[in-house]
């Protein structure tokens, strides 16, 4: 009897304003009443459409991929036969710019060959002449003697006044003998050199005329020690030697004496018959060690000096 009475009553409470607390669901109710409910709302069809929709953009961006590594590839070798192309057209470029500076080497020396086989041979002494000459006059003697060479020359110089440069000359007589070497034009004109200059005479020998006015002469020695010292021996007498073949004087200066003096000229010491008021008379030095000049003046020799260098130079 206690019992039911303190046992609540649900409708007492309500009468009295008050609620019970509701019976909250246990967990296979809860399980349960999800599952019905997904199965009521369709999210399971719905997930398996999205795992298809992520199959299917997987199998599209494996579509890209592999034509996008196509296309590289395509690219890269496209890049490489462009690359091959290029470096062929190189090689060719270099093979054809080779060619034609190996062509334009050989026809610039086939020119040059040419051009010089083409150019005017230079005017150089002739084998039996010391020093080099224009041109060479042939004197013509009735006989080989030092009055007839005189009288000859004397006659060329007055032809010969306005000649220019040097003259070679070739002094024979009618039958046809010509002066040759150095011996027979000291044995036909007498000449008295000392004998042991006469000895080393060598064969080649040069005479001519210098502006139409001035003799020289020219021979070669085989001694340079025996050369000098018969040369200064012969001074003695060389004015004397040489007289037919020198300038006619006055004859107020006939009787004038030549006394050899040391000179330079050209830088080349040289012995010169001088009067005592200075004037030159005659000439000589040696060129070098085997070539002996004589001559008439200072101009004269400087001139033939110059010959001598110009055509050894080019010989």
């Amino acid at each position: 009897m206690v019992e039911e009475e303190l046992k609540p009553n649900a409708e007492n409470l309500e009468d009295v304003g008050l609620t019970l607390p509701k019976v909250l669901p246990t967990s296979e109710e809860k399980m349960g009443a999800l599952a019905q409910n997904l199965h009521k709302k369709g999210l399971l069809p719905r997930l398996r459409t999205f795992k298809g929709d992520i199959a299917s953009l997987i199998q599209r961006k494996d579509e890209t991929v592999t034509s996008i590594a196509i296309k590289e590839n395509e690219k890269r070798r496209e890049e490489r036969t462009e690359a091959r192309g290029n470096s062929h057209s190189t090689n060719f470029l270099i093979y054809i710019i080779g060619i034609v500076l190996i062509v334009g080497t050989v026809a610039t020396m086939v020119y040059l060959t040419v051009l010089k086989m083409r150019q005017i041979p230079v005017n150089v002494v002739l084998e039996e002449n010391i020093i080099p000459s224009r041109d060479t006059i042939s004197i013509n003697l009735s006989s080989l003697s030092p009055s007839s060479v005189r009288e000859n020359l004397r006659e060329l110089r007055i032809k010969s006044v306005e000649q220019e440069g040097i003259v070679a000359l070739k002094i024979g007589e009618a039958s046809g003998k010509e002066i040759s070497n150095s011996k027979e034009f000291n044995a036909s004109m007498q000449l008295k050199m000392p004998s042991a200059l006469e000895r080393t005479l060598g064969e080649k020998m040069s005479i001519g005329l210098f502006q139409g006015r001035d003799f020289f002469f020219a021979f070669k020695v085989k001694d340079f020690g025996i050369a000098f010292r018969d040369m200064l021996e012969w001074e003695n007498s060389l004015v004397d030697n040489f007289n037919p073949f020198l300038k006619e004087i006055s004859t107020s200066t006939a009787s004038t004496i030549y006394t050899f003096r040391d000179l330079i000229v050209k830088n080349k010491d040289t012995r010169a018959a001088m009067a005592s008021k200075g004037e030159v008379r005659m000439i000589y030095t040696f060129l070098d060690k085997e070539t002996v000049l004589i001559t008439e003046s200072e101009e004269a020799l400087k001139a033939l000096v110059d010959a001598y260098v110009e055509g050894n130079t080019v010989r």
